[in-house]
């Protein structure tokens, strides 16, 4: 399953996100389930041949347009529903505002510091 654009400005990026996730509400409806599969659709020298060849094998290759999202689509293992109220996330409690999880010692995700 794929989601295409015309252009590939923000605002295409944005509609196509969208659409993406009107369809895995959908699809989570009818007891399907979706993956994202973005690492194709990255542009940098490495993917280039791999991005090709998968635009070719959609049969995009040809024409002027983007694809914004690609999603593999089946039947996945059925997960109950959690009751109500119950996150998977942290209590926000739980998170110190000056040092969440994600931004220790001034440095986000382990790369260059945010000044």
């Amino acid at each position: 399953m794929w989601v295409e654009s015309a252009t590939a400005s923000r605002r295409a990026e944005v509609l196509a996100g969208q659409a993406y996730l009107r369809l895995h509400l959908a699809a989570t409806k009818l007891g399907l389930s979706l993956q994202p599969m973005g690492q194709l659709l990255e542009e940098y020298p490495e993917m280039e041949a791999p991005r090709r060849a998968l635009y070719e094998a959609l049969g995009v290759g040809t024409r002027s347009t983007t694809v914004q999202m690609l999603a593999r689509i089946g039947y996945g293992e059925r997960i109950p529903p959690r009751r109500a109220g119950s996150s998977p996330r942290s209590s926000a409690r739980a998170v110190d505002p000056e040092n969440p999880p994600h931004f220790r010692g001034g440095r986000l995700a382990g790369r260059s510091r945010i000044r």
